[in-house]
């Protein structure tokens, strides 16, 4: 069944009204959440390793990226989504090299600090602590050099 013209053209208009008649709303406050962060790394599997047995990490997904070999998807539960942080690692071009220290790395905020750098101290990775009154703060260079900053939080500061 064909419809008449003034038909369409009354459906355009009202939603036109309906377009106008909304934008005349106060728009709504934007929800941003971080998501993860993405490290380019020259070895997934041994990245994977690391964030798995250092901080307990667990594999969400691997993501298939053709030639390029996968991405490595983790989080802390092994899950993404609910706003959960999570890290995605993937060769996607050349090694990073080194300078990764200072600006450009991960913080980890945990009740566990000392307990993540031994770990990590234990696996062969480089540990650094800082100097900082009333709290355990460490340096972890993973295997390709990017600096995790394990910051000793207390339960009530990771509860909010």
């Amino acid at each position: 069944m064909k419809l008449p013209m003034y038909f369409w053209a009354i459906v355009i208009g009202a939603m036109t009204a309906s377009t106008v008649a909304r934008s005349a709303e106060p728009p709504l406050a934007p929800i941003i959440k971080m998501g993860g962060v993405a490290l380019n790394v020259t070895d997934t599997e041994r990245s994977k390793n690391f964030y798995a047995d250092v901080l307990k990490m667990k594999v969400a997904f691997i993501a298939p990226m053709g030639d390029k070999g996968s991405e490595v998807v983790m989080s802390m539960s092994g899950k993404i989504g609910q706003g959960e942080p999570f890290i995605v690692l993937a060769r996607v071009g050349p090694p990073p090299g080194p300078g990764k220290e200072g600006f450009g790395r991960v913080i980890i905020n945990t009740t566990d600090s000392a307990g993540i750098a031994n770990r990590a101290s234990k696996g062969g990775y480089k540990v650094s602590k800082m100097a900082v009154p009333g709290r355990e703060v460490y340096f972890i260079s993973d295997p390709d050099g990017y600096q995790i900053e394990v910051y000793g939080a207390t339960e009530s500061e990771l509860a909010g």
